[in-house]
């Protein structure tokens, strides 16, 4: 019987399709991980600006610079200034421009509307229901089997 790397063709091959079918299935695990971090990171991102400039009006380096402070919401200008024409498209948020220093070239600030307001009363009531549940669940309280 032929034998390769010790092993009989057979066993081989086996070995060799069994390693392939897994190491193809960790690379997809890691892009559907990627593909679901960038979801969540996507409706997170626009919460937090949304909440961000309800405390204050803000412009867009701004915003940069608040969400940087916190590593999973540090993004760049390429997701955060089309998020925010998106918003302000949408309704939710109103720009200006506004002076800031001498020397210093107008700034575009972002405010909320009435309709920015009312949408992220809506949305920190359901983040406060989405924590409540992931909590229970992450605890193993309240499912059917309970432990």
């Amino acid at each position: 019987m032929r034998k390769v790397a010790g092993l009989d063709i057979l066993t081989y091959k086996i070995l060799c399709d069994t390693m392939y079918v897994v190491e193809t299935r960790k690379e997809e695990m890691a892009m559907e991980k990627s593909e679901w971090l960038s979801q969540l990171r996507r409706g997170i991102l626009e919460y937090s600006i949304l909440l961000l400039i309800s405390k204050k009006s803000m412009y867009g380096y701004d915003l940069l610079a608040s969400l940087s402070q916190w590593e999973a919401l540090s993004t760049t200008e390429g997701t955060v200034y089309p998020l925010l024409r998106r918003l302000e498209k949408e309704k939710l948020i109103v720009s200006t421009w506004r002076e800031s220093n001498p020397g210093i070239p107008p700034r575009k600030y972002y405010d909320l509307t009435d309709e920015g307001i009312r949408f992220l009363e809506i949305m920190n009531e359901e983040w406060g229901n989405l924590a409540t549940a992931i909590s229970i669940i992450k605890n193993g309280e309240g499912t059917n089997g309970d432990k």
